[in-house]
């Protein structure tokens, strides 16, 4: 009798090209090879993120499970941190070795009222540790409008620094960021939402290669939509106590939706936080376990900060983050936005050879305005590059089978004997009955 084995590699591989021997890191983990080394992920929960990032696809910028395809959108970048998303991109040209130290210490004087020691600059670059420690509010003096000012401007390169656009190699922030903060009543008209979505998803896909020893990125709304996506991993949140003396107060979001996770955390009924046990839940993963629409009862008490680009969450097309160029595909998860998921049209795809080139493009001396024009020609349209279709968070006729022959439903190495799990492992019996279906096709 013939033996069956449940392969890594899709049926149909016109989807999931990158799927080939040495192209992603579950190919490896799945044939029993060594990985150069476990990535590190120095942001949030590491078990959970590493696991994320087993399942993303780079050739969709979707995460493939058992129920269908799922990603972060700009739907959830601006109700879970409310950044805009409306606006030109985060884009121009990347200064560094064109400017000596003395301009990068004129440019901090001007902007954030500080002056740094040399050793406190390399590259165009700010020690994030100096930078964290000028923000005081000592000696405070709120009618001091050019201090009040500059002090803004030293928050919001620290959170650029540490939040949305991490660096991947070192712990400081690039003063690049300066110029769009020089006047602060426009610099929230820039899209700052779509790039730090851009950044996840190149920081995500970057991740997968066998090779990569770190995830970087804005991992914590990673950790915070998936908590969000998947109520029985998220932990119990205890919002923070009133002062002795006062009645408990009702909740509030404040300005966005990632305050509901600031109190105190419980995981008493959720999975340990550990790959083996997330890699159980995600090979188990069932419908009912997965919230297509979680904003839907509160999203009318957000701010408005967390809605006024709602006309173009279902956006297709690029995101741009200055060399850094991204799809947002809403079609692939149209379920996300309440709507009937269909084939999507592959047609929308990047092309491997346009894929290859993108992804290996590093920061240089150029204007990114000019290399990237046809993307920002494409973005400054996106009213007119809407995803349409018909109410109804499920699946069209078909789609499931399309997708069941065109993916990889195991995370982690098929037949390997797991410990003991309270999740059965739906997503291997998916695939085998996938394998059973090709393997009696080819008799």
């Amino acid at each position: 009798m013939a033996s069956i084995n449940v392969s890594c590699v899709p049926r149909n591989p016109e989807l999931l090209w990158l799927q080939a021997a040495d192209e992603h890191r579950s190919y490896i983990i799945s044939h029993d090879r060594a990985l150069t080394k476990e990535p590190r992920c120095r942001r949030g929960d590491g078990g959970l993120n590493r696991l994320m990032q087993d399942a993303w696809r780079p050739e969709t910028n979707t995460f493939h499970f058992p129920i269908g395809e799922a990603t972060v959108t700009l739907q959830d970048v601006q109700v879970i941190w409310g950044l805009p998303i409306q606006g030109p991109p985060v884009c121009g040209k990347w200064v560094t070795k064109t400017r000596n130290v003395e301009y990068w210490k004129n440019l901090c004087q001007e902007y954030l009222g500080i002056y740094p020691e040399d050793d406190d600059l390399r590259k165009g670059r700010m020690k994030f540790n100096r930078l964290a420690g000028t923000i005081t509010f000592e000696h405070w003096d709120p009618n001091d409008d050019e201090r009040c000012q500059q002090m803004a401007r030293r928050v919001i390169l620290a959170l650029i620094g540490s939040q949305l656009f991490p660096d991947s190699n070192s712990y400081d922030v690039s003063l690049n960021y300066l110029p769009f903060l020089g006047d602060l009543s426009i610099a929230g008209r820039r899209s700052w939402g779509s790039a730090t979505l851009c950044c996840l998803y190149r920081n995500l896909s970057k991740g997968t290669w066998p090779t990569r020893q770190g995830i970087d990125g804005p991992l914590l709304l990673l950790q915070y939509w998936a908590w969000e996506r998947f109520p029985r991993i998220a932990p119990r949140v205890t919002p923070f106590k009133p002062d002795d003396g006062e009645e408990e107060e009702v909740y509030e979001y404040g300005s966005c939706l990632a305050n509901k996770w600031c109190g105190d955390h419980s995981n008493r009924d959720t999975p340990g936080h550990c790959k083996i046990s997330f890699r159980s839940f995600f090979n188990a993963l069932t419908p009912d376990q997965f919230e297509w629409t979680p904003y839907n009862n509160f999203i009318n008490i957000l701010p408005a900060s967390c809605k006024t680009g709602r006309s173009i969450w279902r956006y297709m097309g690029p995101l741009i983050c200055w060399e850094e160029v991204e799809f947002h595909l809403a079609d692939r998860v149209a379920r996300q936005f309440g709507l009937i998921q269909a084939i999507p049209d592959n047609d929308a795809l990047v092309a491997p050879a346009q894929h290859k080139t993108l992804i290996k493009m590093r920061k240089a001396r150029v204007d990114y305005c000019e290399v990237h024009a046809d993307y920002i020609d494409q973005w400054n349209n996106r009213a007119q590059r809407i995803h349409q279709g018909d109410r109804g968070a499920t699946c069209a006729p078909g789609y499931m089978q399309w997708y069941l022959e065109r993916t990889v439903l195991t995370v982690g190495k098929p037949g390997q004997q797991q410990p003991p799990s309270q999740y059965p492992q739906w997503g291997v019996t998916q695939q085998f009955y996938v394998c059973v279906n090709n393997y009696l096709y080819i008799l």
